[in-house]
């Protein structure tokens, strides 16, 4: 505490950032500040009026705090935006939750620019739209403005190898750049076209539209005058959809908050031309009070590469409203204004975000219910030690043993969790030894747990009574005693009333049981054990798949000294593959140019020593 004492005597009235760190000096907290010194010392005052639940959190567990001048608020806001991606500070907040969304991005540093959809928003001077909540939203949206505006949406690998026209240029939702079918600049104007209607410019752009119908059909050019004619069609569907409909809202965001139990929604509405076009939803688990929730909820969230709208409308006030206007303002370039509404449209508009996080996050902790309550079940069924909230299954795929691999996935609350995915290869079992490869997955992954501290709670393995043993085996090996260890495999065979014959249903498997449990057809018990045992099945054979078609794709040259890959390429191609260059002998080979007798010998003795 001294050394916090001795910082908050010498910290700066200005602007900047500040950084609170633990004992073991990990920063727990960054925030900003137009007086550092009133910000700061604020936390520490024993007579504060500062209630928020992080702040008495903050001055009991902060040991050191760093501060950064800055010049001015707005630099302070991206300074503080930069380093709580840098640290994660735990009791910031993180928009996780949105890594999983989809965006629209066209990079403009091609000639002929596709509109893609990517997961994540990156500073590499592309332009990104969205996020959009669902594939299918953004693939309706994709295949709505292949219909107004023809534009690839290929690969740039498929656009460099492509010969010919392909089947999107026959329906006409590509005009076939690939080809040279179109020019650079008609592209661009086409393109230009979807993307304003990405950024909601529909009424004028259908108006300029109807001039060139106009133009086009004066000049007798009826094809095209056809082609926009089609185009405001289009543009008239899509707008006679919308149902949502304020008028003056012509580039607005609502955003609504609902907190319950220390977990909060926030759920933003994106208005374009007076039209409600999509929503995002955003959960967090935090210590923060619903202000400062809120206010680093904008400037995180439009401190990324997003669209920046005229208007915010918020369900209440936050801190330095003025401070973040300006930080939006030299966001978006133009003017920004952050509003709490009192009445009219903007009320009923914010009532509608309100209950749509309030809808979101009782079906989110309604989900984490049903979770707990299967794991709950598990535990009592089974006899475990503990409700099994976090999952992992095992599984080995090889063929006769070759390039034999282990797979393990992690279920959190019932659901996969990517991230802690792990493949293995198989490194000191030869030959087709499924129980030594088994043990040698487990003992790897369970000393990497341990000293991590990541272990599950429940292991399930795809087998009976034997894989059980060698599980139990390597958790002992390793000194694991804190996870539950259960198998799965298919039961005796039970007859059918009907034609077809019987069926194996899953049994259970334990550790010190004779007999093994079968669970209720279709319970959800069942159904999330068999969904844990059938990913690491499918995890597991695509890694085996993948290193087979790497071996199959090999070549008995690859690794000869002195023998570059082009000129293999050429040799195997000009006699007709390995088993051609394998019937020269050693003086033919060398008569090759560029070959030579002792790189002819290297060559010969790879081909006949396999």
């Amino acid at each position: 505490m001294a050394k916090v004492e001795e910082k908050l005597a010498r910290i700066p009235d200005a602007p900047g950032v500040y950084l609170m760190k633990d004992a073991a000096e990990s920063v727990i907290y960054v925030g900003k500040a137009v007086s550092l010194r009133n910000r700061v010392r604020s936390y520490f005052a024993r007579t504060t009026t500062d209630t928020r639940p992080a702040a008495l959190h903050l001055s009991s567990k902060t040991a050191d705090i760093e501060f950064i001048v800055t010049r001015n608020e707005n630099e302070a806001f991206i300074l503080e935006n930069n380093l709580i991606k840098k640290f994660k500070p735990r009791y910031n907040i993180r928009l996780r939750d949105d890594k999983n969304f989809l965006s629209l991005k066209v990079d403009f540093s091609h000639d002929f620019p596709a509109v893609v959809p990517v997961r994540r928003m990156r500073k590499d001077g592309a332009a990104y739209f969205g996020p959009y909540t669902s594939s299918m939203a953004i693939r309706s949206t994709l295949r709505f403005l292949r219909t107004v505006v023809p534009f690839r949406v290929c690969s740039d690998g498929e656009f460099r190898n492509r010969a010919r026209p392909c089947i999107q240029y026959q329906i006409k939702r590509c005009s076939a750049p690939c080809c040279g079918l179109i020019g650079k600049e008609e592209y661009r104007a086409d393109l230009d076209v979807a993307l304003r209607v990405l950024r909601g410019e529909v009424a004028p752009l259908q108006k300029e539209l109807r001039g060139r119908m106009k133009d086009a059909s004066d000049k007798m050019d009826y094809e095209s005058a056809l082609r926009f004619r089609d185009q405001i069609r289009n543009l008239e569907r899509f707008t006679a959809t919308q149902k949502v409909e304020v008028v003056r809202f012509d580039d607005a965001d609502v955003v609504g908050v609902c907190t319950e139990g220390g977990v909060s929604e926030v759920a933003v509405l994106f208005f374009r031309e007076g039209k409600l076009i999509s929503s995002s939803p955003f959960a967090f688990e935090h210590e923060l009070g619903p202000e400062e929730l809120l206010s680093q909820f904008v400037l995180r969230y439009y401190g990324e590469r997003r669209h920046v709208p005229r208007e915010i409308f918020l369900p209440f006030a936050i801190a330095d409203m003025k401070e973040v206007e300006g930080f939006l303002k030299e966001r978006r370039g133009g003017g920004v204004s952050l509003k709490v509404p009192r009445r009219g449209d903007a009320v009923r508009l914010l009532d509608m975000a309100q209950e749509n996080a309030r809808l979101t996050l009782r079906a989110s902790r309604g989900v984490k219910q049903i979770a707990a309550g299967i794991a709950e079940s598990l535990r009592q069924t089974l006899g475990l030690t503990g409700a099994p909230l976090r999952i992992e299954g095992v599984d080995i795929s090889n063929t006769r043993g070759n390039e034999a691999v282990g797979s393990i996935v992690h279920f959190k609350e019932g659901e996969p969790l990517k991230s802690r995915y792990r493949r293995f290869r198989i490194k000191t079992v030869t030959g087709s030894d499924d129980y030594a490869m088994m043990r040698e997955v487990l003992v790897r992954r369970f000393r990497r747990g341990r000293e991590e501290e990541k272990l599950p709670d429940l292991l399930l393995v795809d087998g009976g009574k034997g894989q059980v043993s060698i599980a139990v085996r390597a958790a002992a090996e390793v000194g694991v005693e804190s996870v539950d260890i259960i198998g799965m495999a298919k039961g005796a065979t039970r007859a059918r009333a009907v034609v077809g014959g019987g069926t194996r249903s899953d049994m259970i498997y334990m550790p010190g049981r004779s007999r093994a449990v079968e669970l209720p057809a279709g319970s959800g018990e069942l159904h999330l054990l068999q969904r844990v045992r059938d990913e690491a099945h499918r995890f597991a054979v695509a890694y085996h798949r993948k290193l087979r078609g790497k071996e199959t794709l090999s070549s008995p040259l690859d690794g000869v000294s002195g023998l570059g890959a082009m000129r293999r390429r050429q040799l195997l191609a000009h006699f007709g593959g390995a088993r051609g260059l394998k019937a020269l002998s050693i003086e033919e080979i060398a008569n090759v140019p560029g070959i030579g007798p002792v790189l002819a010998g290297r060559i010969y003795s790879a081909l006949h020593d396999r």
